[in-house]
């Protein structure tokens, strides 16, 4: 059976249209190819005012936002975690200077958590822990973060645990005990 589309006037299979229920014949007046390309040219004649409209909306909900777009890295990258480690590896390459900006700026700040007082033997013990995280192919998790919203920790043998890499990443920079 074929119908004809209203856009390109031409007689196509059915399946060439989408399943429309409340429609008389049961299916779209467009083909999908058609309904493709005017989302497309829509889209693209209304690229700024979407563009505002969504910086608008993320501006008066930015709980949601934050929540929604963390919720969808953590989905990518369950789905394909090597996907991930590819384009960090990519990031670094292409812009070193702002990796090893992060990474001062984060012994930096372990420095400035890593108290005076400290003795030998607790050194030795974190690196210990560093150690066995790597064997385990684990990361080392602060327990109290070094960057906490309301509290921050210390760079010290009992604040650090390995723990597997998706759950320190999903912990990120909050106090929370798994």
């Amino acid at each position: 059976m074929f119908f004809k589309c209203l856009r390109c006037l031409q007689d196509k299979p059915l399946s060439c249209f989408s399943v429309k229920g409340n429609s008389k014949l049961g299916h779209a007046i467009k083909c999908k190819e058609c309904k493709n390309v005017e989302a497309k040219e829509y889209y693209a004649a209304h690229k700024t005012e979407r563009l505002a409209y969504n910086k608008g909306w993320v501006r008066n909900n930015k709980e949601r936002a934050k929540a929604t777009l963390s919720l969808c890295a953590r989905r990518r990258y369950a789905l394909n975690p090597q996907k991930h480690i590819d384009a960090v590896t990519k990031s670094r390459k292409l812009h070193p200077e702002v990796h090893a900006a992060y990474t001062a700026f984060r012994r930096a700040k372990k420095l400035a958590a890593t108290p005076k007082w400290l003795t030998a033997e607790h050194k030795q013990e974190i690196k210990n822990i560093y150690a066995l995280a790597r064997q385990l192919g684990y990361e080392v998790d602060h327990i109290v973060p070094l960057q906490g919203e309301n509290v921050s920790g210390l760079h010290v043998p009992w604040n650090l645990r390995p723990l597997p890499g998706h759950l320190n990443r999903k912990k990120s920079n909050k106090l929370e005990v798994f």
